[in-house]
């Protein structure tokens, strides 16, 4: 969501889908490159393939990108970051509406 693009590569949806389902992504986009180490290392544990890998909400909130971005409240996001948020945001409710129509037409 901080950079607009979803780091699972692929050429297509079901390409996509079948790297989201291996657990093989990346942080290779343009837009990742505004964001910090950190920040893609706290990324990596909300995505793990393996559930129990994943940070939990307490771990989340423990970790120091977030904590360093709380204590450090007059820092904002910059302005492509708030761009690419909404992108993706607009991106999910069109995919949303896509799957919607293609699930009552099969059903």
């Amino acid at each position: 969501m901080l950079s607009g693009k979803v780091p699972f590569p692929g050429n297509s949806e079901l390409e996509i889908i079948g790297n989201v389902i291996k657990g093989t992504f990346h942080f290779n986009h343009e837009p990742f490159s505004r964001h910090s180490t950190q920040a893609k290392e706290f990324l990596q544990c909300l995505i793990k393939k393996e559930v129990d890998q994943r940070y939990t909400a307490q771990e989340a909130f423990n970790h120091p990108w977030v904590q360093n971005f709380a204590h450090h409240s007059d820092q904002s996001l910059s302005e492509n970051s708030i761009v690419d948020m909404q992108a993706t945001v607009q991106l999910l409710s069109l995919r949303k509406a896509v799957l919607s129509y293609f699930c009552t037409v099969v059903s």
